[in-house]
């Protein structure tokens, strides 16, 4: 393989690479509906369940604890749920 060949190896590589980590990064944020979904593994875990209708007027933003980044879903007047 020539030194041309190689170069351009390497920046279709490096094109293929950056191009996915975009999707990645551009990725949807999941809707409150979609979080509130989700379901405690332990059992006997005590948490809210709103109905569809609560769920509609949830907020959920991400963000930041002790370095780590996580979704935060909130109720129509600010309570975390």
């Amino acid at each position: 393989m020539t030194t041309i060949s190689k170069t351009v190896a390497c920046v279709m590589m490096l094109g293929l690479l950056v191009g996915r980590a975009a999707e990645v990064w551009a990725a949807a944020a999941p809707t409150a509906e979609q979080a509130l979904r989700l379901t405690p593994t332990q059992p006997d875990v005590d948490y809210a369940k709103p109905t569809p209708e609560q769920a509609a007027k949830c907020t959920i933003s991400a963000r930041k604890f002790d370095g780590k980044i996580g979704w935060v879903v909130e109720d129509e007047h600010g309570l975390t749920l």
